[in-house]
């Protein structure tokens, strides 16, 4: 699936049992993406997941704007910090 057909959920529609995610009142391991918002039109934070671990870019934002920091994963495993950007405030 490519990223023109993923199909995008916010995270409270996102259960969590350990280190693995599912739709609520799913079994089916969650295989997309998850948009956190500050406020309806302000992304907070964008996850990829596949087969209901975190995979791909993990980013976040401030609520200026800002990148806070983007980090890679591979089947739940983080691989590194691509940015981070630390503020005083």
């Amino acid at each position: 699936m490519n990223q023109e057909e993923s199909r995008i959920i916010s995270v409270i529609k996102l259960n969590r049992c350990w280190d693995l995610f599912y739709e609520i009142n799913s079994t089916i391991p969650y295989t997309e993406i998850a948009i956190d918002y500050y406020n309806m039109s302000q992304k907070k934070s964008e996850f990829n997941y596949k087969d209901c671990k975190f995979y791909g870019l993990v980013i976040e934002w401030r609520r200026a704007g800002y990148t806070l920091r983007v980090e890679k994963y591979r089947n739940g495993i983080k691989l590194g910090f691509i940015v981070w950007i630390k503020t005083l405030f």
